[in-house]
């Protein structure tokens, strides 16, 4: 879509935040920052068991709802295992479960949690960026998914123009003795 993932510089699950990225002065990117996290079957535990006890709270806490919101942040972004291999990649989740069983995981856990403001601003952010950005994101991807053939057209084009250009100079010095 457009946006980069980071992992933010603090550990804290509520530091989320959608920003726009600067390049050349102009506001191009979106940049999408999570804190970096750690799944494994004890950790994945106890990531349930902050989001129960965050239920429990409620609004009494002034931060509620950080880590539920993390987790629905980030099954809002995993519907396929390259998925899981990309926020890896963007140092986002460090995980020794597999990509397949850490999509699970937040797919599970997503239908059982609340969420806050922060997931909110979050969900908006990204959708005022697509919305926003929309032919920006669809040429994007369209070079992106088309780069190999599009490389090879202008390529042939290339070929076929120095072949044509190649012709038409050995047919001048032709018609000009024709002319003679």
């Amino acid at each position: 879509m457009g946006a980069k993932l980071t992992a933010s510089k603090t550990k804290k699950f509520g530091d989320m935040s959608m920003a726009r990225r600067e390049c050349h002065g102009l506001r191009l990117f979106g940049e999408l920052s999570m804190a970096p996290m750690v799944l494994n079957e004890v950790t994945s535990c106890w990531l349930v068991n902050m989001a129960a006890y965050e239920a429990c709270l409620g609004a009494m806490h002034p931060d509620n709802f950080a880590v539920s919101s993390y987790i629905s942040v980030v099954a809002l972004l995993v519907n396929r295992d390259e998925d899981v291999k990309e926020l890896r990649g963007r140092g986002i989740i460090s995980s020794s479960l597999s990509d397949m069983d850490a999509m699970k995981f937040f797919k599970w856990a997503v239908p059982h949690l609340r969420v806050s403001h922060r997931y909110f601003e979050v969900f908006h952010g990204l959708q005022e960026y697509m919305h926003q950005r929309w032919l920006w994101i669809a040429t994007h991807r369209f070079f992106f998914n088309n780069f190999k053939t599009i490389a090879t057209v202008l390529f042939l084009i290339g070929v076929i123009a120095g072949l044509f250009k190649t012709i038409v100079s050995l047919k001048q010095p032709y018609r000009s003795m024709i002319n003679t």
